[in-house]
């Protein structure tokens, strides 16, 4: 029992890193990138999030003393929704600035399309 427990904590332990490693990528992220690098790693963020909660509870039903996860637990949570969360308000952010420039394209659109119906309006006059 105790290998399967170093077994599972270091499974678990790479799942951290795969964590770890969409967060960086997060944090280096700006607008000039193409939010479909942030929803794609979405993806990846649930499955991530499944894979722990498979080896979490696994490792905390055959250990001896499972409250000696719990730290790891409550980091590895906070981690994940603040990442979550952040990820969410970027493709926000982007899905929100995009409706708008569609707006004002669409505006601008109207415009040209009044300025030439009266052109060719003056020009029957």
């Amino acid at each position: 029992m105790d290998q399967e427990i170093k077994h599972l904590i270091r499974v678990r332990g790479c799942i951290q890193a795969s964590l770890t490693c969409i967060q960086t990528f997060v944090q280096q992220y700006d607008e000039s990138q193409d939010v479909l690098n942030i929803k794609l790693r979405m993806g990846r963020l649930e499955e991530i999030w499944n894979k722990y909660e498979e080896i979490q509870d696994r490792l905390e039903s055959i250990d001896r003393d499972p409250s000696k996860h719990d730290d790891f637990r409550n980091d590895f949570e906070t981690k994940f929704y603040d990442l979550n969360v952040k990820m969410q308000r970027i493709t926000d952010e982007h899905d929100a600035k995009s409706t708008n420039r569609y707006r004002q394209l669409r505006h601008y659109v109207i415009e040209v399309q009044v300025f030439l119906y009266q052109c060719e309006f003056d020009q029957i006059k």
